[in-house]
């Protein structure tokens, strides 16, 4: 029988960027990290805007979650997420799905 991996679901709602919105997220997560959780999915379908420090957001969990030994998954990327992460190359560092239970099920 095959371990299901804890996984932890963060949904952030309105825009990533600059300021209090991701420096919520990074302390929230770092206190999941530093707590065990390894494996996240970020459901970014209420994600409203996308800027450089939001994506630097997300390649650093993806970086710290892959040292301890998991993984970032990405759900519901609107268009303007997707095409920002299209446009700078970095969409190809993520699976991604179209909603949680897909993501979830993948990690099984």
């Amino acid at each position: 029988m095959t371990a299901i991996p804890k996984v932890k679901v963060i949904a952030p709602v309105g825009p990533l960027r600059m300021g209090d919105s991701v420096e919520k997220m990074r302390s929230d997560f770092d206190q999941l990290l530093e707590a065990g959780t390894n494996n996240f999915i970020f459901n970014l379908s209420q994600v409203t805007a996308l800027d450089s420090t939001g994506i630097g957001y997300l390649v650093r969990a993806l970086n710290f979650s892959r040292q301890k030994g998991g993984t970032v998954k990405l759900v519901g990327l609107p268009a303007q997420v997707r095409n920002t992460l299209t446009i700078t190359g970095l969409i190809r560092l993520f699976e991604v799905f179209d909603d949680d239970a897909a993501a979830l099920a993948s990690f099984v």
